[in-house]
């Protein structure tokens, strides 16, 4: 799944309009490694969430690297991979001729294209990395503090099967 330089992200979030705030937890897979980012955000939206997981991902990337970010949220999937082009061409409007949401952070997000190949796709429903990264998601929103971990009692072998 990650070789040399590949690497791949897993982000999932948690966002309670009632207080708007939220939770991401974001495993990376490089190396044969798992590590773990979590935080919790408060003042946000649930757009808003996504992106700056993604970025903040994307910060800790080294140049030249292949990245690959997995999420279910259309507004991170759909928004590069279908929405970016025409908001660009229409000058940062979006289909109702009003202004794009959250246009800073898309500018961030293409300027990390230039340090790294981005790719974001949706995860296949298979894939062992959601029970894990729901399990990373469940901590932080527990704590309700941000965390850092390597995610020690998971065996990469046991997760993927290797060929």
């Amino acid at each position: 799944m990650s070789e040399n330089n590949e690497t791949s992200v897993y982000i999932g979030t948690f966002y309670n309009h009632d207080e708007e705030a939220g939770y991401w937890a974001a495993l990376i897979v490089r190396n044969d490694q798992i590590r773990t980012i979590a935080k919790r955000i408060t003042d946000t939206s649930q757009n808003k969430l996504i992106l700056t997981a993604a970025l903040e991902v994307l910060t800790e990337m080294t140049k030249g690297e292949t990245v690959t970010i997995y999420s279910t949220m259309d507004y991170l999937v759909k928004g590069f991979n279908e929405w970016l082009g025409g908001w660009i061409r229409n000058r940062w409007r979006n289909s109702t001729k009003q202004p794009v949401s959250f246009q800073d952070e898309w500018l961030s997000i293409i300027a990390m294209t230039g340090k790294v190949e981005l790719k974001i796709n949706r995860p296949f429903k298979s894939d062992p990395f959601s029970k894990t990264l729901g399990k990373a998601l469940e901590n932080v929103k527990l704590t309700r503090e941000n965390y850092r971990s390597d995610f020690e009692d998971i065996d990469y072998n046991k997760l993927v099967k290797r060929g």
